[in-house]
């Protein structure tokens, strides 16, 4: 299947007291698969715009990113399933043994289950939230804070290099 997709406007409806629209998107499997499928997101609450037109230039706004193509197959893909998939074979072979240890011991404590969303929905926000998070909860001091900043940095830094 070719990973082209044409313009969309999307398909614009209410349900349960919100707009959404629904869309069709290529995505990336976890087995390497790649696939169209359809999706809805929810676009706003109904009280706070009532008018079609403006409910239309949400959704082109929120379907922009898909119809200029700066979505990739890749990005449909979980973070964790990037981390596993893609990052630990390139820390494995450029790390020593210890480096990538402590890396993978930082990652399932405080990342794998606070990052489980789709890498074309994390922020730069979402990030610092987690971080914010994992400092309170579990008291880090001011250097294992530092490590982990710079083991989120490297894993989507990876994404812009890959």
């Amino acid at each position: 299947m070719t990973t082209n997709q044409h313009h969309q406007q999307g398909y614009v409806y209410r349900r349960n007291g919100a707009w959404h629209v629904r869309y069709r998107e290529v995505v990336e499997q976890a087995d390497g698969t790649v696939v169209l499928v359809h999706k809805s997101h929810k676009l706003v609450e109904e009280a706070q715009c009532r008018s079609i037109k403006t409910v239309r230039k949400l959704s082109e706004e929120f379907l922009r990113p898909l119809n200029s193509g700066a979505n990739r197959p890749t990005s449909g893909i979980t973070v964790p399933d990037f981390v596993e998939r893609f990052y630990w074979p390139h820390v494995e072979s450029n790390k020593r043994p210890s480096t990538v240890n402590g890396y993978k011991k930082m990652w399932k404590r405080y990342f794998a289950t606070r990052l489980a969303v789709p890498l074309r929905d994390v922020r730069t926000h979402h990030c610092a939230s987690v971080l914010m998070d994992i400092t309170r909860k579990y008291n880090l001091g001011i250097r294992t804070v530092g490590h982990a900043k710079h083991l989120l940095s490297g894993i989507f830094r990876s994404l812009l290099s890959g």
